[in-house]
């Protein structure tokens, strides 16, 4: 059949009002839309199909059914969903039920063209492929360095990407890193992924190895910072990298030192791009630690500043309610909001976030080291 074969995206149309009204917020919408170093593989063996969804670095998702059985799934933003497929003609349909009934038709249009046609209620949005021709690689590793710096894949691998492509990444960078030792834009990126080598060796519980590594990119965060002042991802991986340092010496005294260093560069990131979910996870945290202090750490403070930091919970718990709302389905986010209201006395609302939060796919390193943090929380609490 003509659906089959591997489908490169090459544009949309109207997605934005269909994604709209099947209740995805705006984390979500903003994340498909963006989302378009994408391709579809579709295949067929007797009566069972698989079709693959896969990026530029591998494949992130696979769904295999059978035609005119009903089957679940959850959607991105962890809604349950029942699924038939069936065909017709030379069309592959696909029907949902669930909050939402909408249904997904894959019509080819001539040999090299694919159609998805996406309805819900008076919503229509179009995806279009192309077809990969045969013997073009798809998916290939490692990439190159060009690659890496001139596409999504960087932010693609950090996020979600596997113990060894991260090592892959930074192998990569490493060995270029004499040559761009004045470029910022490359050694902030070259940082963030040093940052996420410290969180593999937290996820394989090597102490030393994350606390060493991280000192390695707060050296390099630091270059980033003093050729790019008022960029805001320089700021936002600034305070990402030294809030982790600090917290993996486990030093009061040096965090409370940083305190409005921290603050300032958050609040930095913040005013240059007010969409970023991270910067207000941060400088949510932030207010959290700094209205959390006891007496005697707030005597220290004194000794370092004319007017100690302060910050309360409700400053806290409206920073992450933001970073939620632009980037739904993050472990670490929902952790610390939990922790918030159970600091406020609102049990049953952190219960409620906990229990959504575990069922979240588990897609990143920062996701494995939060998922049991998350059950434990859930545990005590209930």
């Amino acid at each position: 059949m003509a659906v089959e074969g591997r489908w490169r995206l090459v544009s949309l149309n109207n997605m934005e009002e269909f994604l709209l009204k099947i209740g995805l917020s705006k984390g979500f919408r903003n994340n498909i839309l963006s989302d378009t170093e994408v391709a579809h593989f579709i295949s067929q063996d007797g009566n069972k199909w698989t079709i693959k969804e896969v990026s530029k670095f591998g494949t992130r998702s696979t769904s295999t059914f059978e035609l005119g059985k009903e089957f679940e799934e959850m959607t991105v933003d962890g809604r349950q969903i029942h699924i038939v497929y069936s065909i017709d003609g030379d069309n592959l349909k696909m029907s949902q039920r669930g909050d939402f009934d909408c249904t997904t038709i894959r019509e080819p249009i001539d040999a090299n063209t694919l159609r998805a046609s996406y309805t819900c209620g008076d919503a229509i949005g179009v995806m279009n492929f192309t077809k990969i021709p045969d013997g073009e690689s798809y998916g290939e590793w490692p990439p190159s360095l060009e690659d890496l710096l001139t596409s999504n894949k960087l932010d693609d691998i950090t996020w979600a990407g596997t113990p060894q492509q991260i090592r892959d990444v930074y192998d990569i960078m490493t060995k270029e890193k004499d040559n761009y030792k004045n470029d910022a834009n490359f050694l902030w990126r070259y940082a963030c992924f040093i940052h996420s080598v410290a969180l593999v060796h937290l996820v394989e519980r090597n102490k030393s190895k994350h606390k060493s590594t991280l000192d390695e990119a707060n050296a390099v965060m630091q270059r980033a910072f003093e050729l790019k002042p008022e960029d805001a991802r320089v700021n936002k991986w600034y305070v990402t990298i030294l809030c982790a340092l600090s917290e993996a010496k486990g030093i009061i005294k040096e965090k409370i030192e940083k305190s409005f260093v921290i603050k300032e560069r958050i609040d930095k990131a913040i005013s240059l791009n007010p969409d970023d979910p991270v910067a207000y996870y941060l400088r949510g945290r932030w207010c959290l630690e700094v209205a959390s202090l006891n007496w005697m750490q707030r005597k220290l403070a004194a000794t370092f500043f004319a007017t100690p930091p302060t910050a309360t919970v409700p400053e806290g718990v409206e920073d992450l309610l933001k970073a939620n709302e632009i980037w739904p389905q993050w472990k670490e986010n929902a952790f610390y909001l939990a922790k918030a209201m159970i600091d406020q006395k609102k049990i049953d609302k952190a219960i409620e976030i906990l229990q959504r939060a575990i069922k979240w796919p588990i897609v990143s390193q920062d996701d494995n080291i939060f998922q049991p943090k998350l059950l434990q929380l859930l545990y005590i609490k209930t």
